[in-house]
């Protein structure tokens, strides 16, 4: 089931929020190699209960907190891993496994900030930078209000960038050029 929505404030636009531009078929978006779709049978009834208009502001948070923990644990499957010793609940020395790269979350505001506790939750050690991205009306792009990010290289070896909102990609894409000046590792999106 796909939905539409408009919102009430450009409800007498004459002109589509695209404004004819052409968009890729779903289908053709859907076969790109490097998408993965999350679509497993608890999170379908999970996303279910966002979409519903019946949900409370209470529900509302939790079923997004856990699609947030399950993509960013899907974000994280193909995370390099090095084994380093602990010592166990006995005091003797365990072996472990550890990310054996630097991880950085980096939040699109406003909505990415759904994606904060899951990230804190799941990598509590790691930085969490955010952009905030606005989109021009008029030329139908994101532009920069605000940003915390690094301006020095090397300052993380992979960047979770976290966007619940991936419609056009517009946002996603200024992102990523951004992050793009002071970062050439990997980015999950």
């Amino acid at each position: 089931m796909e939905m539409q929505l408009m919102c009430p404030s450009h409800s007498n636009m004459s002109a589509p929020p695209m404004r004819d531009r052409s968009q890729p078929a779903r289908a053709d978006v859907l076969r790109h190699e490097r998408l993965h779709v999350v679509d497993d049978a608890l999170s379908r009834i999970v996303l279910g209960g966002v979409r519903d208009g019946r949900t409370d502001s209470q529900q509302f948070a939790a079923l997004t907190g856990h699609l947030a923990t399950r993509l960013i644990w899907q974000a994280c499957a193909d995370l390099p891993l090095r084994t380093t010793s602990v010592p166990g609940f006995s005091g003797d020395p365990i072996n472990v496994d550890e990310a054996d790269e630097r991880i950085a979350g980096v939040l699109i505001l406003r909505a990415g900030l759904l994606f904060a506790p899951a990230f804190r939750a799941l990598l509590p050690t790691a930085p969490l930078r955010q952009i905030g991205l606005r989109r021009d009306e008029d030329v139908l792009e994101a532009r920069q209000y605000t940003s915390n990010l690094p301006t020095t290289a090397g300052w993380t070896d992979h960047v979770l960038l976290l966007e619940p909102m991936l419609a056009t990609g517009g946002s996603a894409r200024t992102a990523i050029r951004l992050l793009r000046e002071h970062h050439a590792g990997r980015i999950t999106l």
